[in-house]
């Protein structure tokens, strides 16, 4: 059974891996760059990830790159993932965020 994660896991997921393609780097280089874990990493981000992103870890990922807190934490107008889900999709996120 997979799974379920809610908004905020779903939106810290997708920035950190928006975050990483930006900088052009692989699961590994972030890793050990940042020193999160390869192994956490793939949980967190992978294809079919089982472990959300808890407040350490996106902290970690914050100071990495250099965001300010919390930001991890929203969608920005330059974030499109979140106007390409379907209507179901943002519902969902959206539900979660305010559960």
């Amino acid at each position: 059974m997979a799974k379920e994660f809610s908004g905020i896991d779903v939106i810290r997921r997708e920035n950190t891996k928006a975050l990483m393609s930006e900088a052009g780097l692989s699961r590994k280089e972030f890793s050990e760059q940042s020193g999160i874990d390869y192994g956490l990493l793939g949980h967190y981000i992978g294809k079919n990830p089982t472990k959300r992103i808890g407040d350490e870890t996106a902290q970690k990922v914050e100071k990495f790159f250099k965001k300010p807190k919390n930001w991890l934490d929203h969608v920005s107008k330059d974030q499109t993932f979140f106007y390409q889900l379907s209507w179901n999709e943002k519902k969902y996120i959206m539900e979660g965020l305010c559960s």
